[in-house]
């Protein structure tokens, strides 16, 4: 390239997943690291049915342009994530194996909500009552994991209404008592006035072809921890990059926009690229087995590497 710098592609779907790759970009920090780093869209996500039927819905969701060979890495949500990294490295990807790489620096807050005005204000009331999800995606397994807890397996249901604007939208038009939405949508349910039942901050993980160097990854992250170190170095920072969450939210949505302000900048948590521990993907592996998601066959070696993140440590 005429800038001296290595070309990476890297493909992007919820932003608040990716918001430190768009750090590390526009301050410099992947510059620093000798790349140039390019974002193209995900695509190819599964349309809202309502369906409950898991088996009704692609598991690769809006992840093809990886599953095509246009990009090496992405990242998505942990237990979705591992159900992708299998089935890629099963099948190949232009004839590369495939592995989850790391955690992520984002730890996105997941929310249960239902409409303003609603009767049910609080997740106990869930049970046997329709949640809109996206099946495999981060929205799916934290439902599961926050419904649990209040209405123990079996006595909720999960409908698959696909992406957080589908979701936002069936709920608050009463299509479904409650969904999962992460940010923008949450500060935009709060502002309308949703009930928000419950949350929790999770973590995505970054899945990767084996034709990657691993030197390349152990650059790329690192200049994801210092994009991280920037947005929690101020408020100032993180409110510097919450437009780009912002354009998650379609310009015509029916709900509108929040405004940058209206954000509580505590639901923006990011940490440092680290190793995946084998006691969450235990847990991870076993909530997918539990509900016939994936086959118990999936074992830590043959999903993870982990060793770009052990030598950086």
């Amino acid at each position: 390239m005429g800038n001296g710098l290595k070309k990476i592609v890297n493909e992007v779907s919820s932003t608040v997943y990716s918001l430190p790759w768009f750090v590390a970009r526009d301050e410099g920090f992947f510059a620093e690291q000798g790349f140039d780093v390019e974002f193209i869209k995900a695509r190819g996500g599964n349309a809202k049915s309502g369906s409950e039927d898991t088996n009704s819905v692609n598991p690769i969701i809006s992840h093809v342009p990886f599953e095509q060979g246009e990009v090496k890495l992405f990242r998505a949500c942990e237990e979705g994530n591992l159900r992708r990294a299998y089935d890629l490295g099963e099948a190949k990807v232009d004839g590369c194996d495939v592995h989850i790489t790391s955690l992520q620096p984002s730890r996105p807050l997941h929310a249960l909500i239902s409409a303003p005005g609603s009767n049910i204000d609080r997740p106990a009331q869930l049970a046997g009552k329709g949640v809109a999800v996206n099946f495999f995606a981060g929205s799916h397994f934290a439902a599961i994991r926050l419904l649990e807890g209040f209405v123990g397996k079996g006595n909720f249901k999960l409908q698959h209404f696909g992406g957080p604007a589908e979701r936002f939208d069936a709920v608050f038009k009463g299509e479904v008592p409650a969904a999962i939405i992460m940010e923008p949508y949450v500060t935009l349910a709060e502002k309308l006035g949703a009930n928000i039942l419950a949350t929790g901050f999770f973590v995505a993980t970054d899945v990767a072809r084996d034709d990657l160097p691993q030197e390349d990854l152990q650059k790329l992250y690192r200049a994801l921890d210092k994009a991280s170190d920037f947005l929690n170095e101020s408020p100032a920072n993180k409110r510097k990059y919450i437009p780009y969450l912002l354009q998650d939210i379609p310009d015509d949505f029916a709900w509108g926009k929040p405004e940058v302000e209206d954000f509580h900048l505590p639901h923006l948590r990011f940490g440092h690229t680290t190793p995946y521990p084998r006691s969450e993907f235990d847990r991870s592996l076993q909530i997918l087995t539990d509900y016939d998601l994936l086959t118990p066959k999936a074992s830590f070696e043959r999903v993870v590497k982990n060793q770009v993140q052990i030598v950086a440590a």
